[in-house]
């Protein structure tokens, strides 16, 4: 078994100037793989806010970083009902869903969105009300609308009955079903 307890006694090096874009995206990589590799890193990242951070991160930065800020809150909230619950705090899906109904942001950012709220919703289906999450649903639904949210409901399920190596592209093809639904009832509602 792998142990990085050596490495949470290191002190940091004092910055001198802020980071650059391409710094903190490879900084949430490594945020991203530790706390997929290594469950105290995930508890770590509770204690020190991580959730907090990485949506301040999403909606203050660039497109570099929140592409991967979206990977790094899906590692960080994989089984931590911990930071489950700090997302929901932070109303987390609302600001998912302001970037994803932004027509004019950045296309991949919508898409790598409709990609994080299929893996969040299928992750969390079948919740009680009151556990983390447990409304999702309806905060979707309320979000983005009745069809919209169907339509991430179904593909959610879909997507686990796959083999591995066809999840990805059926997840991208599936967050551009997402995208296209989103713009019909935009153009439905303001018709």
């Amino acid at each position: 078994m792998l142990k990085l307890d050596h490495i949470f006694g290191v002190e940091p090096m004092k910055i001198n100037s802020p980071a650059t874009d391409v710094e903190v995206a490879l900084a949430l990589r490594v945020l991203e793989g530790c706390c997929l590799l290594h469950r105290e890193s995930v508890v770590l990242a509770h204690q020190q806010k991580g959730v907090k951070v990485l949506l301040n991160v999403l909606s203050t930065r660039g497109m570099l970083e929140q592409g991967v800020c979206l990977d790094a809150l899906i590692s960080l909230m994989l089984d931590s009902l911990a930071n489950q619950m700090d997302f929901e705090a932070c109303h987390g899906i609302e600001k998912i869903a302001e970037l994803i109904k932004d027509e004019q942001g950045n296309e991949n950012i919508r898409l790598k969105c409709g990609e994080f709220l299929l893996l969040l919703v299928g992750h969390v289906n079948g919740r009680r009300e009151g556990a983390p999450l447990g409304t999702i649903y309806e905060d979707t639904r309320r979000l983005l609308g009745e069809k919209c949210a169907s339509l991430i409901w179904a593909a959610s399920r879909f997507g686990s009955t796959l083999d591995p190596s066809q999840r990805q592209s059926t997840l991208h093809i599936q967050a551009r079903r997402v995208l296209e639904s989103l713009e019909l009832n935009n153009l439905s509602t303001s018709s």
